[in-house]
């Protein structure tokens, strides 16, 4: 074939090169999976994202041998348990920083929120006596298991302030939340009858054994703006907490009591069964419960993660054992498969009403941690499961299940009648997912642990490889193009295209072989 004609078949297979290449527009070229950590367990609790598009993860580790970098603000671990924060490169390719935090005792990060300027705040729990506080901070003096909140510079090299909350018991803080003017808003769970509260604020007694809490801190770290109790006579726990533009803070989380505070026109008044799901909303002032509603069936749920959208619309996670959990008509599933469900939900921004609620798992152990939304309401679900037949999709990234329980990624259709996506994350041991976030394109970054030492890391990620004992992971997965009745028929008219042009090549070709034989021979 001459060189002409070669052009012209190029020119007329486009359409078929271009049909070639449409994975790479699905921004699978930048996944990537790192695995981080030392010789002993090390766990990923939260991931979030900065305006740079870097990665900061947070959690906790038993490694002494943890990798931290040259200039972060704590170098050599001290404790049976310290947390750390780690800044990871957009791309995954480079561990920026690595810091650890904590004292000789036991330290958790269990929540990580970054403020505009890009400071991060790390909240959870301590029990080291030399736990690094601050001067000027509220409380300095660590009792028997305080809840923390520390706030590092964007660099993670400076403790701009470091302070404990809590009494005479145990106090942990669960969720943490910032706000414009760099206050810092808390939510979690006491044993403390004399838990600090605050004057004028909503509830200042402790009504049983565990109570919610709910607390916000000026921005210098020096005060408490408002810290209330939120509870019952029974156990109760704030897991997540989320803002809106007036200051006023929503808190989900659990309770087993009768007289947890629910507001009289919510979604559901009262306790179903062993433990219900809460939401609450708080004044900004925290004097006032401004709607409470319980979400349950006859046994028992609890919520781990809660987001809000700028119209006010309430979406939470988390796990149910009840058979009649509230789920609402044209959910993609209505059913209890197993010994514990998974649930995704939708409220109304005034509590009132399920947009909608589903079940989310198989026949094992199912329990959604962490959501992320994108700008359409898709929900992006991140979680563990133990169910082999947990619902994974055709174009899952990983369709088979771990014989350790697995952790597990799924986008749900902004309406919630459907998954548009969901895959296994791990290998042949337990894999967890605690934390997932959207990055700047809209894909899912994932956060969590592994014990499998055949993780699929990725070639030239920033982590070392599995150490042992357990490590965190951090993971970018691109979601392909929703499927719909649309893709036969483009599919149907690309393959057309590519035929025609074939057939047109074919055509030209022939034409220009037969007028190269009309040419009459040179003299």
């Amino acid at each position: 074939m001459s060189v002409r004609a070669r052009r012209v078949v190029a020119w007329a297979l486009l359409p078929l090169l271009a049909v070639w290449h449409l994975p790479t527009a699905s921004g699978a070229e930048g996944d990537f999976a790192g695995l981080f950590g030392g010789t002993g367990f090390d766990q990923a609790r939260v991931v979030v994202r900065d305006a740079a598009g870097d990665l900061f993860l947070a959690g906790e580790t038993f490694s002494a041998d943890f990798p931290t970098t040259p200039g972060a603000f704590q170098g050599s671990h001290a404790g049976t348990m310290d947390s750390f924060v780690a800044k990871v490169a957009s791309n995954g390719s480079r561990l920026l920083i690595a810091t650890l935090l904590g004292g000789s005792g036991r330290d958790e990060i269990l929540s990580l929120a970054l403020d505009d300027d890009g400071y991060v705040y790390a909240a959870g729990t301590t029990d080291s006596p030399d736990f690094p506080t601050t001067p000027g901070a509220y409380d300095g003096n660590v009792s028997s298991g305080d809840a923390f909140v520390v706030k590092f510079s964007p660099d993670l090299e400076t403790l701009v302030y470091g302070t404990v909350l809590g009494g005479s018991s145990i106090d942990e803080a669960l969720a943490v939340a910032v706000d414009a003017d760099g206050s810092a808003y808390l939510a979690g769970e006491t044993f403390s009858a004399d838990f600090p509260t605050t004057p004028g604020a909503f509830d200042r007694s402790n009504h049983g054994g565990w109570d919610a809490f709910a607390a916000k801190i000026n921005p210098a770290g020096s005060d408490l703006v408002y810290s209330t109790y939120l509870g019952g006579l029974f156990f109760d726990a704030g897991d997540a907490i989320a803002l809106d533009e007036t200051g006023a803070a929503y808190v989900a989380g659990f309770t087993g009591s009768s007289d947890f505070p629910s507001t009289p026109d919510a979604f559901q008044t009262r306790v179903a069964g062993g433990t219900d799901a809460f939401v609450v909303k708080l004044s900004p002032a925290g004097d006032a419960i401004l709607f409470g509603t319980f979400l349950g069936g006859v046994s028992g749920e609890e919520s781990w993660s809660l987001e809000r959208t700028a119209d006010g619309s309430l979406f939470l996670v988390g796990q149910t054992s009840s058979s009649s959990f509230p789920t609402t008509p044209g959910a993609f599933d209505r059913t209890y498969d197993g010994i514990g469900d998974a649930f995704i939900a939708k409220f109304d921004p005034d509590g009132r009403r399920l947009a909608y609620a589903s079940y989310l798992g198989g026949i094992g152990a199912d329990t959604a941690t962490s959501i992320a939304l994108d700008p359409a309401g898709a929900m992006y679900v991140a979680g563990f499961t133990s169910s082999e037949d947990f619902p994974t999709r055709p174009n899952a990234a990983d369709a088979s299940y771990g014989r350790g329980g697995d952790a597990f990624l799924v986008k749900v259709s902004p309406d919630g009648s459907g998954l548009v996506y969901a895959t296994f994350l791990g290998g042949i041991d337990s894999d967890v997912a605690n934390s997932v976030v959207l990055d700047e394109s809209g894909v899912a970054v994932v956060a969590g642990r592994t014990n499998s030492t055949d993780f699929p890391a990725t070639v030239g990620s920033f982590g070392p490889g599995y150490r042992g004992g357990g490590d965190a992971f951090l993971v970018r997965l691109s979601i392909p193009a929703e499927s719909g009745p649309w893709t036969p028929f483009v599919f149907a008219s690309l393959a057309a295209a590519v035929a025609v042009s074939v057939a047109f090549a074919v055509l030209l070709i022939r034409r220009r072989r037969a007028r190269m034989r009309e040419r009459p021979p040179p003299s």
